[in-house]
């Protein structure tokens, strides 16, 4: 017995995931998950995965470099919580690759610069050391390269 009972006729799973791809980007991933919850057997999962990549519905490096676009500009994502956040979804090292090299480096500047001012707010009253580490660990966890937090901490928290 599956795991999940079939929620639809292979027509209408068809018809709904296509509109579902057709809305906005999809991982392969996804499209297999909302495929597998829908009860759908193995084999015709597969052909219409197939059948949506044919029709260019699913396209793995179209939705890397819309993934990194989006998370870079709108979430504040730095390289590395993309990077890891699109290999957790399966994608392809190379498609990853290809889409962290569309992002402007100028703008993980500017993102880093507008973290700090976020978080600066919450570490008045600390010693100008404390500020820096925090200041630090905040911009790795964003996911920004280290080189670059250290720097910029002491840039703008000073050396102290």
């Amino acid at each position: 017995m599956p795991l999940f009972p079939r929620k639809y006729s292979p027509e209408a799973t068809r018809e709904k995931i296509r509109q579902w791809c057709d809305r906005a980007e999809r991982a392969h991933s996804d499209v297999r998950s909302r495929l597998t919850q829908w009860g759908v057997p193995s084999a015709e999962r597969e052909e219409l995965i197939a059948e949506l990549i044919r029709d260019n519905l699913l396209n793995e490096e179209r939705y890397a470099s819309a993934f990194a676009s989006d998370h870079a500009r709108l979430r504040g994502w730095g390289v590395n919580k993309i990077l890891h956040a699109l290999r957790a979804k399966g994608v392809s090292d190379a498609n990853i690759q290809r889409a962290l090299s569309t992002l402007p480096e100028e703008y993980a500047a500017a993102a880093m610069r507008d973290a700090l001012r976020r978080k600066e707010s919450g570490l008045r009253g600390l010693p100008v050391w404390q500020k820096k580490q925090k200041g630090i660990r905040y911009l790795l966890a964003r996911g920004f390269p280290a080189d670059a937090a250290v720097r910029l901490a002491e840039e703008y928290f000073g050396k102290g």
